[in-house]
Order: structure tokens, then sequence, then C-alpha cells
């Protein structure tokens, strides 16, 4: 009762001690400024106070070097604002935090890559430092949960260090989703600037040799290596796929995405920079910093309808059945639904006293983020109880069968 009327002396403006409300705290205006001037909803956490109180013993200073916490008792507090803007969604939000590392401007170099076909694009700056290791998996979390760490600690054992890994990439990375007309399958391509040749060549040949059983074929044309896997999954036909040139690193789903991107590496312009729908989102938010990310739905939705709709129409044909329960030839047309999708940009910088991420869209980033990995979280876990039997005595998922053979299972991968 006590803290109820106090908090209401507070809104009604009559307490007494005027320094003791949230408007006097430095902490908080310092955020707030960062936000603005108006908007639908604000948040606002002091988590420096909040993670003293929560986890008291990690945010001790250790003893040790180096210190996987340090970044998290740098984070001094969280502000964030919702706002609608001319029919669309607009997040502003402010980390307060001293700046991780010094870098160059986000050059955005891997925009090079981007076509008129592209529906995502990411370009951010990697800080890989000793100082950042991958969190510990708790028991129980999927096998490839781990991977990172272990693909990490199998380079070490070679004596690919991070600093001769920093030596040999650029800091940059890029992150770019291509879906031509007519083809089944969207292509997904990572890349990394090359500053090194020789020690790039080198990391290369030895994550080649990480796994025993896999099987790479090499190649090399105009002055480009080529790794590829021997292709798996009837389904996917997936053929995971490196290729390392003197200037960039590209990795991909298959040899011939990768192949048509380092065609494209040597071209003066970016299909996807001259775009209109690009240069419109590039204009909503300031120049990015330290990330960048854009997305056109309206395209990912166009591919996924023209994919999916003879599949559905299909099924109906083969089970009569599903008329019961939806009438697909109801199914709106594409474009329909993609008239009401803008492109999604977002935008990350450092501003004074911390990181500050402006997002704009029918949905901002984050929130298509938040819904993507909800998404995964939830297929990951019923198809883990799919496999388990479930707890109604579900029969486990059948699993295509792999045309490449299965190596024996390593009891440390084990979930």
């Amino acid at each position: 009762v006590d803290g109820l009327k106090a908090l209401l002396d507070r809104v009604d403006q009559r307490a007494k001690d005027a320094n003791a409300t949230l408007a006097a705290d430095e902490t908080f205006s310092a955020a707030y400024k960062h936000m603005p001037g108006s908007f639908a909803a604000l948040s606002y956490l002091r988590a420096d106070r909040f993670l003293e109180k929560v986890l008291p013993s990690v945010m001790k200073e250790p003893g040790t070097s180096p210190d996987p916490m340090s970044i998290l008792r740098q984070f001094h507090s969280f502000c964030g604002t919702l706002a609608f803007d001319g029919g669309k969604m607009r997040d502003v939000l402010f980390v307060g935090m001293p700046k991780l590392m010094e870098t160059a401007p986000l050059a955005r170099s891997s925009l090079i890559f981007g076509t008129k076909d592209t529906f995502l694009y990411v370009a951010g700056i990697l800080n890989l430092t000793k100082q950042m290791q991958w969190p510990a998996m708790p028991p129980g979390a999927p096998g490839f949960a781990g991977w990172p760490q272990k693909i990490r600690e199998r380079l070490e054992a070679k004596g690919v260090t991070l600093d001769e890994w920093n030596s040999a990439f650029g800091p940059e990375f890029g992150l770019i989703g291509d879906w031509p007309d007519g083809a089944r399958w969207p292509a997904i391509l990572g890349t990394l600037p090359v500053k090194d040749s020789a020690k790039a060549a080198r990391i290369v040949n030895i994550i080649t040799t990480l796994d025993e059983d896999a099987v790479w074929n090499r190649a090399q044309r105009d002055g480009v290596d080529y790794f590829s896997l021997q292709s798996w999954g009837s389904f996917f036909s997936l053929a995971p796929t490196m290729a390392l040139s003197g200037r960039v690193f590209v990795v991909g789903a298959d040899l011939g995405s990768v192949e048509a991107a380092m065609k494209r590496a040597g071209n003066e312009h970016s299909e996807l920079s001259a775009s209109q729908n690009f240069q419109t989102a590039e204009r909503a938010v300031p120049a990015a910093q330290q990330a960048f990310a854009y997305a056109d739905p309206a395209l990912l939705y166009t591919r996924l309808d023209a994919a999916l709709r003879p599949m559905l129409m299909m099924a109906a044909a083969f089970m009569p059945s599903i008329s019961d329960h939806a009438d697909l030839s109801k199914y709106p047309a594409p474009e329909i639904i993609t008239r009401h999708l803008s492109p999604i940009v977002m935008s990350k910088y450092y501003d004074r006293d911390g990181y500050v991420t402006e997002s704009m869209g029918p949905i901002t980033f984050h929130q298509a983020v938040g819904g993507g990995v909800a998404i995964g979280a939830a297929s990951a876990f019923a198809y883990q109880k799919q496999q388990r039997g479930g707890a109604g005595g579900v029969a486990p998922l059948a699993i295509p069968t792999i045309s490449r053979p299965t190596p024996s299972p390593n009891p440390d991968d084990t979930p």
C-alpha cells in the first residue's frame, strides 16, 4: 500500500522529493534524448541495477582474463519506442554502453552481390575477439546449437587462432538472400572480404579437413578456388560450397549460386542498390555504422506463393478431405497480399554514449526477427517431440533417406 501511495503521488506530482522520480535520473535522461519526439509506446530498463539484483555473482569483476561477461557489465540502460509513421511501424532502440570496438564505417562492399531478385540483405561488423566466447549450451539443447563452439574448437586444434582469422579476413560480413523467378528454392549467401589471400587459403583448406567423412570437390575457374561438398538430400539437393578469390570469401548452399555470385563480384554497380524500393527504404533510416539490413517481404511472398500454391493444389487433388477444412479456390492472388507489403529496413550506429538501432516497415526488423525466432523455436520443439515419440505416443516423424552415407554418430554431439 505504501508503494502504491508513493506511485500515485509521483503520478499526480505531489511527491516532495522531485529528485527521486525517474525524470530526474541522469541515466534515463541520457537514454531518452535518443528517442523521437512522438511515439505510441516507450519502454525503459536500468540494466546495470537490474543485473546486479538478479545476477550478483556474474556482475562482480572477475580475477581472470579473458572475461566473456565483460560486455554484460558495460550494459547500463535500454530504451525503446514504437511509432506509426505513414501506415508503417518505426522503432528506435537505444543500448547505453561504451563503444565495443573502433572500426571503419560500414562499407557494404557485399552489396555488389545483390540482384533484382534479392529479398534479404544484411551487412554488419563481426567482433571476433578472445572476450567473445560462445556460451555453453544447457542440457537438452539441440545438437546443432553447439556447432559454432565445436567448429571454433576444431579450428583452434588445427592451429587457426582468432588472431590469424582476423588477419586473413576483414570484419565486415554480408548475408544475401536471392530467389530468382522460376527457381524452386532461394539461394542464401554469406560473404567476407579477404585481407591476406595466403592465410585465407590456408584456413579454407583446414576447414575442408575438419570432417574426415566429408568429401570435398575442388576446382579453380577464372582465378577463383571452389570447394563443394558432394550433394546430399534428395528434396533440397544441398551441396554446400565455398569460393575464395583474392578479394572475397563466399559461402553458399550450392555450387551454381556461388559461381553466379563470384561473377557479380567484378561488377561496378549493384542491381539491388539501383532499385527504387531499396533507395526509398535506405533513405528512411540514418546512415548505418555497425549494421544494415533490408528485406523485401513482397518479393519473398511472391516467390513462396509460386513455389507452394501448386503443391497445395496437388495435395487437394489427392486428398479431397482437405476441402472440408479449407476452400483453396479462394486462396488470394499474391498481388492482393503484396500490395500491403513494403520493404523493411534497419540501421545501427553509435551515438555519443550508446548504440542506436532504427527500423521501419509494415512490421519492424526486430519484430520480424523475433517472430522468426519464435517460429523456429516452436518448430525445433515440435521436431524434438516427434523424434522422442511425443507425450501422447505420437509416432516419430519420418525422415527421407539421405543419398550420401551418414557417418557414425559422435557421443559428444548427442543432444
